[in-house]
């Protein structure tokens, strides 16, 4: 599995990383803290099974952001 993780909270993004860790040993983590990371990395690699974020970010307005992700 492949994960694409982001936060902007680094103690909770850590926290994701470990709990994702130990459930998926084997998974792929990508981890970022503001939108338009997820945006760059979503351009060049889109083949995650699942993202999960934080909704108040920096990089833009969540709705705006997700129907860009989306």
């Amino acid at each position: 599995m492949k994960f694409l993780v982001a936060d902007d909270h680094e103690l909770f993004l850590q926290g994701l990383e470990f709990v994702l860790k130990k459930e998926y040993p084997d998974a792929k983590l990508v981890l970022t803290n503001d939108y338009s990371s997820i945006i760059n990395i979503l351009n060049k690699q889109n083949d995650f099974d699942l993202l999960i974020t934080d909704l108040a970010m920096p990089g833009g307005n969540w709705l705006e952001a997700l129907k860009k992700i989306h």
